[in-house]
C-alpha cells in the first residue's frame, strides 16, 4: 500500500535539498560519502543488521536520485 506521507515527506525533502544543493554544490556529493562512511563505521554484529542496512542503501539511492534531477524541481 502507497503511504501519502512518506511519498510527501520524500517530496518535500528533494525539493529541499535541490534547492540547498543550488547554493551548496558539492552538497549531495559530500552527502552521498557521509552515508557511506557511516554505513562503514557500523559495527558488524549490530542488530537489525539487515534493515539498517536497507535504510543506507534507500537513502543512498534517493540521494542518486535527487542529483539525478538537477533543477527538476525548481
Amino acid at each position: 500500500m502507497k503511504e501519502a506521507k512518506i511519498d510527501a515527506t520524500l517530496y518535500l525533502l528533494t525539493i529541499l535539498i535541490q534547492k540547498i544543493s543550488k547554493e551548496q554544490p558539492k552538497l549531495l556529493d559530500e552527502m552521498l560519502e557521509g552515508v557511506s562512511a557511516d554505513q562503514a563505521g557500523l559495527p558488524k554484529n549490530i542488530p537489525n543488521k539487515e534493515h539498517i542496512d536497507a535504510v543506507f542503501e534507500e537513502s543512498s539511492r534517493i540521494l542518486k536520485q535527487i542529483k539525478g534531477l538537477g533543477s527538476v524541481a525548481s
